[in-house]
């Protein structure tokens, strides 16, 4: 969570942390209970309500994710799974098709170091390689290999060979000196 440098961004992230430590881990019954409700008013006025960010509490997210704008507009799937050092930029959304509901209890799944551009769609049971980039407003329908880029429209696959490092990757220092 140290990644995110603004108030709205760490206030998403926290609730989510707090909502999937209680989904996962906490199973105190009566406790469980009187926590799990809390958790959904603070998710429901805060994250939905002041920062406009659906992040359910059974996705699975690695440490390192970065909400850019304070995750205004995301919506992620509740069985995503993403990996660590992820940076997701505003308006983004990561689920299902709709149209084709043949994994209805699958999402996507985003590698590590992986930028998502503003705007874009990662839609359907597919998997996002590690390093991956995804341009902004691209619509993913399919598979991304490590390293690759997605754009356009229905996004197209550029392969490469050569990391490209976002601002969150594993050779950036994310504390504040």
């Amino acid at each position: 969570m140290q990644a995110n440098d603004r108030v709205n961004g760490k206030l998403v992230l926290t609730i989510y942390r707090f909502g999937n430590w209680l989904y996962e881990d906490f199973k105190v019954p009566v406790f469980h209970w009187l926590l799990w409700w809390s958790y959904k008013i603070l998710n429901l006025v805060i994250a939905k309500g002041f920062c406009s960010a659906d992040i359910p509490a059974s996705t699975k997210i690695g440490a390192g994710l970065y909400l850019a704008h304070g995750g205004n507009g995301v919506v992620i799937h509740e069985r995503s799974v993403i990996g660590e050092r992820v940076s997701i930029l505003q308006q983004v959304t990561i689920g299902e098709n709709s149209h084709h509901r043949t994994h209805p209890d699958v999402g996507p799944i985003i590698g590590s170091d992986v930028y998502i551009g503003a705007g874009a769609k990662v839609v359907g049971p597919i998997k996002v390689g590690d390093s991956a980039i995804i341009g902004a407003n691209a619509v993913v329908l399919k598979d991304v290999p490590d390293i690759a880029r997605a754009v356009g429209i229905p996004a197209h696959i550029i392969k490469s060979d050569k990391i490209i490092y976002t601002r969150h990757s594993p050779s950036v220092n994310l504390r504040k000196k």
